[in-house]
């Protein structure tokens, strides 16, 4: 996988503030080999760590000025299609017929997108 088809999700920045300083250090590792990670992850990162965390709220701006620095950051779009969505957010998407298809994080670590 190249550094452009890394994509961190939510949990892994909140690892960036894990007890677990093995995990912490991880995800700053991988971090600096950058990546991808979307406009929704800062939020919801934000949020995680305002509402639940408690952080102040410099702190948490100082962090995702550095996740900024690192990664592209992706704006995702009502234009843009669902099936892009879906390997975004790895939830799946309603497909025509009616079933549900399910991207799993293996799959995404190995290259396969269920495509």
């Amino acid at each position: 996988m190249s550094d452009a088809d890394r994509f961190f999700d939510t949990s892994v920045l909140l690892y960036l503030l894990s007890a677990d300083s093995r995990k912490a250090d991880r995800v700053e590792q991988l971090l600096a080999e950058r990546g991808t990670i979307s406009v929704q992850v800062l939020n919801e990162f934000a949020v995680v760590a305002l509402r639940k965390l408690r952080m102040k709220l410099r702190d948490i701006r100082e962090i995702l000025d550095t996740v900024r620095a690192v990664c592209n950051v992706e704006a995702l779009t009502v234009a843009e299609p669902a099936e892009r969505d879906s390997w975004f957010t790895g939830v799946g998407f309603q497909q025509a017929n009616g079933s549900r298809r399910i991207e799993s994080l293996s799959r995404f670590e190995a290259g396969s997108r269920g495509r």
